[in-house]
C-alpha cells in the first residue's frame, strides 16, 4: 500500500504579538452548513446529492490518504507546539479536494495547546465563484491584519443563496487562530501567520474527491475555480511560502 510522507519543514516563525491573557471563546463558521449552501443548486433551489463518481478512489487508496493526511496534522501538532506561541495563527492552502478541511478540523480536535483555537474557513467568505481572490484579500483584512494587532476582527458569511453577506462574526486576538480554505496564502498574509501549510494532490484525484463529497452541482464550477486556483499559484507562489509541504495520493 502506499504512503504518502510529509515534506516538513518544521521551522517556526517568531511570534508577531503576544496577549497577556485568552478568553475560553471561539469564533467562527460552520464550513458543513456553508459547503452545502454554496453547492446548492441554482435552478431547483435544494441541496445537491451526492454523485456517484467514476474515477471512486478505492479502499486502498483511501487508506493511503488517511495516512497521509492523519501523518499532516501530526506534524503541524508538532510544529504549534514547536512554535513557542501562546496564540499561533495557521493558515492552510491548497486547491479543491486536496484535503484542508480535513487538515483543519483535525488539528482543531488534536490541538496541543490549553484552551480553545479559532477556525474559520474561507467558503464562508468568498463572494461567489469568482472570488477566490477576494475572498482571501477579505480575510486578510477583516482577520488575520486585526488579529497581527491584538484587536478584534468582524468579517460576515457570505451567503450563497442569497448572494450577499449574511450575519457577522468576531474574531478574538487572544486566541489561536486557523484560517484554511484555497488563496489564503500570499506574500502579505504569510507574514501575518506563524504556520504556513500547502497541501497538494494530483488533480484526478482531488476532482473525484471534491465531486463525491460536494455533490453535481460543484461539477459545472469545477474548470471556473480551477483557473482561478491556477491563477493564485503563478501570482502568489504559495508553494515557496509554506513552512509545511504535504503531498497526498
Amino acid at each position: 500500500m502506499p504512503t504518502a510522507t510529509a515534506a516538513v519543514g518544521a521551522v517556526a516563525t517568531p511570534c508577531r504579538w503576544v496577549p497577556t491573557c485568552a478568553r475560553a471563546t471561539i469564533c467562527g463558521s460552520n464550513r458543513t452548513s456553508c459547503r452545502s449552501s454554496r453547492w446548492r443548486s441554482r435552478s431547483c433551489g435544494s441541496p445537491a446529492a451526492r454523485s456517484a463518481v467514476s474515477s471512486e478512489p478505492s479502499r486502498s487508496s483511501v487508506d493511503a490518504i488517511s495516512l497521509a493526511l492523519d501523518a499532516a496534522v501530526e506534524a503541524l501538532v508538532d510544529a504549534v507546539r514547536a512554535a513557542g506561541c501562546e496564540h499561533p495563527v495557521v493558515l492552510i492552502d491548497g486547491r479543491s479536494g486536496a484535503g484542508k478541511t480535513t487538515v483543519a478540523r483535525e488539528l482543531v480536535a488534536r490541538w496541543p495547546l490549553p484552551g480553545n483555537v479559532q477556525l474559520i474557513a474561507l467558503d464562508s467568505l468568498y463572494p461567489g465563484w469568482d472570488s477566490l481572490a477576494a475572498g482571501a484579500e477579505y480575510a486578510r483584512e477583516r482577520i488575520l491584519e486585526p488579529h497581527s494587532r491584538g484587536i478584534h476582527g468582524v468579517w460576515r458569511r457570505w451567503d450563497w443563496e442569497a448572494d450577499e453577506r449574511a450575519e457577522t462574526h468576531e474574531v478574538d486576538p487572544a486566541l489561536p487562530l486557523i484560517v484554511e480554505g484555497a488563496g489564503v496564502l500570499t506574500p502579505r498574509s504569510a507574514e501575518l501567520a506563524d504556520i504556513r501549510v500547502w497541501i497538494d494532490a494530483p488533480a484526478d484525484t482531488r476532482e473525484a474527491r471534491a465531486i463525491g463529497r460536494d455533490g453535481d452541482a460543484y461539477r459545472p464550477h469545477w474548470t471556473q475555480w480551477a483557473l482561478q486556483e491556477e491563477r493564485h499559484l503563478a501570482d502568489n507562489r504559495p508553494r515557496e511560502l509554506a513552512t509545511h509541504l504535504f503531498e497526498v495520493p
